[in-house]
């Protein structure tokens, strides 16, 4: 039975995430250190690019587990730029957990704006799909979360909706997503890069701030 339900929230997840193909946001950024309801997406169906993918991931903690899939959508309706990145996920609590999901957050997005929400009108499968009381940021920028008062939570057997960060990233790696409680479990999931020349200038402007350095310590 619990394998069962496994496949299905697996299942309902895949369906959730591929549907996701386009939004159109408030645009009201999260800036750093600050904490605000989050925007309500909402979804239309063609022009997007799903340009990266982690599949369906399990995740396990102390007290809960469940399942997860983020994707990231180059958006032509981006409010930030055309084209720009939309990092989009959802996350189920398995039936068998003993604790509610409290808090989901994403890294690393230091640099960027960000416009924090959810995509409403995509199912599931989950007999409830839970929506964030507030979205929040780091004071260094890094984290934006999701979260869900008490006596609110993602339940047992229950998925968040679809979960959005909408950017001005036009390149994405690497990033950790978490999922709190009374015990947190970390997933591989996606986040914003500086492009490839981004980071070549940026050394390039190091290497030469190194050298100035240098010659003003030889002339002293």
């Amino acid at each position: 039975m619990k394998k069962n339900m496994k496949r299905v929230l697996a299942l309902a997840l895949l369906v959730c995430l591929a549907e996701v193909l386009a939004s159109s946001a408030k645009a009201t950024t999260i800036t750093a250190g600050s904490t605000g309801s989050a925007d309500v997406f909402t979804t239309s169906f063609g022009g997007t690019t799903t340009v990266g993918d982690t599949g369906v991931n399990p995740w396990s903690a102390l007290t809960f587990s469940g399942v997860d899939r983020t994707v990231v959508l180059s958006d032509p309706a981006n409010v930030f730029c055309a084209g720009c990145l939309d990092f989009v996920f959802a996350v189920s609590n398995n039936s068998t957990s003993a604790d509610s999901i409290q808090r989901i957050s994403d890294t690393s997005f230091a640099g960027y704006l960000t416009d924090v929400g959810y995509t409403t009108g995509i199912a599931t499968g989950c007999a409830t799909n839970a929506t964030p009381d507030t979205v929040d940021r780091s004071l260094n920028a890094q984290v934006v979360g999701f979260n869900y008062i008490q006596p609110h939570g993602v339940g047992q057997g229950q998925c968040t909706v679809a979960l959005e960060i909408e950017t001005n990233a036009t390149a994405f790696g690497h990033g950790s997503l978490q999922v709190i409680d009374g015990s947190v479990a970390s997933v591989d999931s996606f986040a914003p890069v500086p492009e490839p020349g981004t980071l070549v200038l940026f050394g390039s402007g190091l290497i030469s701030l190194a050298g100035l350095v240098g010659r003003k310590i030889v002339r002293a």
